[in-house]
């Protein structure tokens, strides 16, 4: 944990995980794009954009056997970021359509995502399961 110019315990703001998770993916040459979700006004007009409950950053799987398989990256606060229902609907649909779905809070989660592609931090895995369990669905093995 970072310290601020007082002595105190730095917060890590979502954005930061982000950028260094950005940065990572560039070192590393992935092919990735950050995925905005929400409206805009232009005029009178409402202007929506992204799909709702999508992953923050997405990305082309990098390695065999499964280069080029699509590769939703959800970024949360370490310790802090919760799921929303539309967030939880959207990785449990990717992975059932063959791609990957991930949730990190820094680089050692994607880099744990790489060494097992259905790596889910612990704390998510009973907001998924009750999900799954409300809504009658199969939960993905790795996560139940």
């Amino acid at each position: 944990m970072q310290r601020d110019l007082w002595g105190g315990k730095q917060k890590i703001m979502e954005d930061d995980v982000k950028q260094a998770v950005s940065d990572y993916l560039d070192s590393r040459g992935i092919r990735w794009w950050r995925n905005n979700t929400g409206r805009s006004f232009v005029g009178n007009r409402v202007i929506a954009y992204g799909k709702v409950g999508s992953g923050d950053i997405l990305a082309l799987w990098p390695t065999p056997p499964y280069k080029g398989v699509f590769w939703s990256i959800e970024i949360k606060r370490p310790e802090k970021g919760l799921l929303d229902d539309n967030q939880i609907k959207w990785l449990i649909e990717t992975r059932q359509a063959g791609g990957f779905a991930s949730v990190v809070e820094g680089v050692d989660d994607l880099l744990a995502v790489f060494v097992n592609p259905g790596y889910l931090p612990e704390r998510y895995k009973r907001g998924i399961a009750a999900y799954c369990k409300q809504h009658k669905i199969e939960c993905p093995a790795a996560w139940g």
